[in-house]
């Protein structure tokens, strides 16, 4: 079982490698899973950061021809409309 609390570590470093075993563990409904999610969050929590996160990663997944790009579009198209940047 891949360790919540090592991957929020990396997240808190910027290391980008640890974002997909990140979702996949935050996606993954064992009990053992749940407990090592619950970790994660708490490395990356505010209170564990000294403040809000100065930036939001967004990660979409699902299966083949279920909307992800669909969203993902609506979504920045909001975004601009609002003065936000948006990186893809």
């Amino acid at each position: 079982m891949t360790d919540g609390q090592e991957l929020g570590r990396r997240l808190r470093e910027r290391d980008r490698s640890a974002a997909a075993p990140a979702l996949n563990l935050i996606e993954t409904r064992t009990p053992d899973a749940r407990a090592q999610t619950a970790a994660l969050l708490a490395e990356v929590s505010p209170g564990a950061l000294g403040a809000e996160a100065p930036a939001h990663v967004v990660g979409i997944t699902g299966p083949p021809g279920s909307g992800k790009s669909t969203l993902l579009s609506a979504l920045v198209k909001e975004w601009r409309s609002r003065g936000k940047y948006a990186r893809l």
